[in-house]
């Protein structure tokens, strides 16, 4: 069943992060308290949504605020050419003028704390129709940016990058001065992101991913529990299992996997306790083996 909002709203069958779910669980509450009822705040949710997917996928440290920072990287992911119209053409006839970074965050950051609220981002976003169509046309079937790298996503693809060279010097080969300095960026690019998100992330996905399918299935959690006795014993493979998979498709994929472990800390702990820092893998991951039938969800 479906995590609520409370009351007979559910929350979004996509993976959020747990600031966004909690702060959608204080907003249930706080309408209610305002006389709403749970028809008007599921249909408020369902227009919200395009942009509270938005700005779960921009708030990539998941603090549940949008830095200064954070905002210039969806710029910079956004394509740099004009946006296209809307049907019906742009309200008074005229395309949106170029309104600068600095600007842009004034008009999202309406109470000046210098960061935006996902409130501030769904309330705002349609003064500022030039971004606002950017980023409609340049969406996935999933919601998301197409051109937007995530932070997990940045830090799996520096560690696959460094993996031949810390290959190479846990071997004892001498590497050549252009390969030391490689290497010394890579590894202090890694620790940055690592210090903002953690090292639980897409790189330990895609080692657990054994068929290259871009879901983690249940044989392949279940190599995750052997190599984490602990985690096993906590709450075993249907356990996992449903605290991992938003969606209720039996599968874990690359989304459900970053914002469940931040709703999970106790498990991301586990996991960071196997990584071997220099890989940013897990020791000690045992081969995906096919799981007797007994252990697979009941028919129904």
């Amino acid at each position: 069943e479906r995590e609520k909002m409370g009351g007979g709203v559910s929350m979004p069958t996509v993976p959020l992060s747990k600031n966004l779910t909690d702060f959608l669980e204080e907003e249930y509450k706080t309408k209610t308290g305002e006389g709403l009822d749970d028809a008007t705040l599921a249909e408020i949710l369902q227009v919200s949504m395009p942009a509270i997917i938005i700005f779960n996928q921009i708030d990539c440290d998941h603090s549940g605020k949008v830095s200064m920072r954070e905002l210039y990287r969806l710029l910079r992911a956004l394509p740099r050419n004009k946006p296209i119209p809307p049907e019906g053409g742009w309200p008074n006839g005229e395309a949106p003028k170029f309104v600068p970074p600095e600007e842009m965050i004034k008009i999202f950051d309406t109470d000046g704390d210098g960061e935006i609220s996902v409130t501030e981002f769904v309330d705002n976003l349609a003064k500022l129709p030039g971004l606002q169509r950017a980023i409609e046309t340049n969406t996935g079937p999933d919601g998301k940016i197409r051109t937007y790298v995530s932070l997990e996503e940045r830090m799996a693809n520096l560690s696959a990058e460094a993996e031949p060279l810390e290959a190479k010097a846990a071997a004892g080969e001498e590497l050549g001065e252009a390969d030391k300095a490689t290497l010394e960026d890579l590894r202090s690019k890694i620790a940055k992101i690592k210090a903002s998100v953690g090292s639980a992330g897409l790189s330990v996905f895609r080692q657990l991913d054994a068929d290259k399918s871009g879901k983690i299935d249940r044989a392949e959690l279940m190599a995750l529990l052997k190599a984490l006795p602990a985690a096993r014993a906590q709450k075993g493979l249907d356990g996992w299992v449903a605290e991992l998979d938003v969606d209720g498709d039996g599968v874990i994929d690359e989304d459900e996997w970053v914002a469940q472990l931040g709703r999970l800390p106790a498990l991301a702990a586990l996991i960071e306790s196997g990584i071997d820092p220099t890989t940013g893998k897990l020791k000690n991951l045992p081969p995906v083996e096919a799981l007797p039938e007994e252990t697979a969800p009941a028919e129904t």
